[in-house]
Parts: structure tokens; C-alpha cells; sequence
């Protein structure tokens, strides 16, 4: 998710991403609970079987995916 990313965007990618079944499962949940705004950039990965309730409860969180590099010496 790209830095100034609309919701509207981050949840049409996941539902292009097959993460959820329909933008509105998330869309509707995070404008009730004022989150849609909040929501980090960075890259995500998402377990198989998550609700929308945990993919928008990690996206508010900003739980992105951390890699590890190993830079040799010399």
C-alpha cells in the first residue's frame, strides 16, 4: 500500500488480491468505526482465511512485512 493510497484503492487491491470477497466487507466496517483514514502504508502479507475484521484491524495497525538482509563485511 503506497503512501497516500485512498481506502477505496487498498480495498479494491485486496479484493483483486483475493484477500477478501468484496470491497464493501471492509470499506463499510472501517467507516463505522472511523479507521478508514488511518490505515499505514507498506507491504502487507495476509494469513489464508483471515476475516476482514483482522486484515483491517492489521492494515490500522500498519503490521507490515519485515524482511531480513544480510550485508557481508568488506
Amino acid at each position: 500500500i503506497g503512501r497516500g493510497t485512498g481506502f477505496k484503492a487498498v480495498a479494491a487491491r485486496l479484493k483483486e488480491e483475493g484477500v477478501i470477497a468484496h470491497e464493501a466487507v471492509l470499506l463499510y466496517p472501517a467507516v463505522l468505526r472511523g479507521v478508514h483514514h488511518k490505515v499505514k502504508a507498506g507491504e502487507y502479507q495476509f494469513a489464508p482465511g483471515m476475516s476482514a475484521a483482522e486484515v483491517l484491524d492489521k492494515l490500522v495497525r500498519g503490521d507490515v512485512l519485515t524482511r531480513s538482509i544480510t550485508v557481508p563485511e568488506g
